[in-house]
């Protein structure tokens, strides 16, 4: 075992959220990561990422798709920064404050820190700091709660990735 993120200078990498699909449930995302600067310390991150239908107390049935490009640098061994964004469709329906549906060109940005961990070309990224925003939502809709809110505060994220480097 090793947490020193040398495989990643291999090539391409391919992973997918292990913790996600469970907390906070029904978001997936799956992406490839490719060696692209910096001797294998620069990798590009090209996936999608999706949140099946799921209901949400203040706002409704929610799901989306989406596009992730992002990129990641490793700092130190395997420690490593993840920079990226989440283009795409959301959609929203029933809402609980006013009954319509809602569709939405959606852009999130999002940063993650953690450490890679290596067991031969199997690895894991331990992600335990992050934070992400819906920073564009081209329709939004209304969210319950005090005043006439239509955007959600940046939130706390973290992610357990799991993934085989080729």
């Amino acid at each position: 075992m090793s947490v020193s993120g040398d495989r990643a200078r291999a090539g391409l990498g391919v992973e997918a959220s292990a913790l996600w699909p469970v907390f906070p449930g029904s978001l997936f995302q799956a992406r490839t990561a490719i060696s692209v600067a910096f001797g294998g310390r620069g990798q590009l991150l090209v996936g999608a990422q999706g949140h099946i239908p799921h209901d949400r107390d203040d706002e409704g049935r929610f799901s989306s798709i989406a596009g992730h490009l992002g990129v990641r640098g490793y700092l130190w061994k395997g420690l490593h920064v993840d920079a990226a964004t989440n283009v795409g469709w959301g959609r929203l329906r029933a809402s609980t404050v006013d009954g319509r549906n809602y569709d939405s060109l959606d852009v999130e940005l999002m940063a993650l820190a953690g450490w890679r961990v290596e067991v031969g070309p199997v690895y894991a990224l331990v992600q335990p700091l992050g934070i992400a925003s819906v920073v564009y939502r081209s329709n939004p809709w209304p969210i319950a709660g005090e005043g006439k809110r239509t955007t959600e505060p940046p939130i706390y994220v973290g992610n357990v990735a799991l993934g085989v480097q080729f």
